[in-house]
């Protein structure tokens, strides 16, 4: 029994290392403020899709922001999701994983820091849209992870 206890959690150390799963989508969100009218602090975002649902992803502009990811529905478009996070200026990429649980989905947000010490202490807006196949419900979401 402890060998399989042992087994499960290395496969499940190894599952979180190796990134998202799933046919993959990848895009990057700029941090566009007034004191970086540029947007050069990029964001590589990569999401996995597990339901076969998704049929791509755009940086978004989000009005909802909180300290954890939250999931929305597109105003815009009934078959489009926000996904919205608090982040900080030392992100380095984001990953996302879209699959199915119990008996909706789960939505699963990892963000890499960059190493070292001296990061500005401020937070980063960041919002991904994404576009499905059909409409999702955002009830039917569990999200897990934090920005």
């Amino acid at each position: 029994m402890r060998a399989l206890a042992i087994a499960v959690t290395l496969g499940l150390a190894f599952a979180a290392c190796v990134g998202p799963s799933g046919q993959l989508f990848r895009t990057t969100l700029l941090h566009i403020s007034p004191d970086n009218p540029a947007g050069d602090r990029p964001l590589p975002v990569v999401l996995g899709d597990e339901t076969g649902l998704v049929l791509g992803i755009e940086p978004a502009v989000s009005e909802v922001f909180e300290s954890k990811p939250t999931v929305r529905s597109d105003p815009a478009d009934p078959n489009a999701l926000i996904v919205s996070w608090l982040g900080g200026m030392c992100d380095s990429d984001a990953e996302l994983l879209f699959r199915p649980h119990e008996a909706g989905y789960s939505h699963a947000l990892t963000v890499g820091r960059k190493p070292g010490l001296g990061c500005p202490a401020a937070a980063v807006f960041r919002g991904l849209r994404i576009k499905a196949s059909a409409p999702v419900s955002p009830e039917s979401i569990e999200t897990f992870g934090s920005g």
